[in-house]
């Protein structure tokens, strides 16, 4: 039967024991409060470095509704035409009210408008993507609908009661979108052109003339397209055929043309980079009712 080691008390430690024991008690001690120390500092760079990346994050995010409130500005000045190069004597009669007031400018055209000069009075309408449409004297211009979709769909439709317009549709206009003046007897659909719409209502007699790109002219009874360089026109819903322009024209309607084109200019990176963030976030936006 093999023996045990002893079980009873153990025998006092000498006094070098004692030391040595003591010294390692101390490096232990010593090496525990550098690996307490150490894992200390890890989580301090651990949380500094969230709280610096969580600090990035806030930034960005709070940069981004910076440019998302402004996009949805932007994006509201696409219902509401500016008036430029007022001369005469101009009124408009807002939607709702009974009596018209004189246009200053500071005014903003919205849907049913009715925009009214007088004798050798003229104004020009500017919209935020460039196009523009210039009211000739004695001519009653309503603004039907300014509509817009965010992506940059946008749906214009107006209404020469008596009198005439020259219109230039901006080339930034929208590949998708729709731009219509109607008379009491057709109607104008154009898309990237610049052209003078007229109606007569002594004689219920409605004309196109086109300057660039290409209109469509329609009535209840007859459709066509008209190309540059061309006029048709009506009389009552019946056409009265197509003719080529005299030069002479042909060149003021160009100048015309041309002077409403200056207000053309291509989106900013700004306007686009805002743009194409207010669509990105088009899903959130529409659950906030923006």
């Amino acid at each position: 039967m093999r023996r045990g080691k002893p079980t009873g008390p153990q025998q006092p430690q000498s006094l070098e024991e004692s030391i040595l024991a003591a010294v390692h008690d101390v490096e232990q001690s010593g090496v525990r409060g550098k690996r307490r120390e150490a894992a200390r500092k890890k989580r301090k760079q651990v949380k500094d470095l969230f709280r610096g990346w969580k600090s990035i994050v806030l930034w960005v995010l709070a940069v981004l509704a910076v440019f998302i409130v402004d996009g949805v500005r932007r994006e509201y000045k696409e219902f509401a035409a500016r008036p430029s190069d007022i001369s005469g004597t101009v009124q408009v009669l807002k939607h709702g009210e009974t009596a018209p007031v004189t246009l200053t400018g500071e005014e903003r055209l919205k849907d049913d408008d009715l925009v009214i000069t007088g004798p050798k009075s003229m104004v020009t309408l500017l919209f935020p993507d460039g196009s523009a449409v210039q009211v000739e004297p004695e001519t009653r211009f309503q603004v039907r609908l300014l509509d817009f979709e965010r992506g940059g769909k946008r749906d214009r439709s107006f209404m020469v009661e008596s009198g005439a317009i020259v219109t230039h549709v901006s080339q930034f206009f929208g590949a998708k979108s729709q731009a219509t003046v109607c008379t009491p007897t057709a109607v104008a659909a154009v898309r990237g052109t610049s052209f003078r719409v007229s109606f007569d209502p002594a004689t219920q007699s409605s004309s196109v003339h086109v300057v660039d790109g290409m209109v469509e002219m329609r009535t209840p009874r007859a459709k066509g397209n008209v190309i540059p360089g061309q006029v048709t026109s009506t009389q009552g819903y019946d056409p009265r055929g197509t003719e080529v322009m005299n030069a002479d024209l042909v060149r003021r309607l160009s100048l015309r043309t041309e002077q409403l084109k200056v207000h053309e200019e291509p989106p900013g990176a700004v306007d686009s980079f805002e743009a194409k963030l207010t669509n990105l976030a088009d899903p959130i936006l529409q659950l906030m009712g923006i």
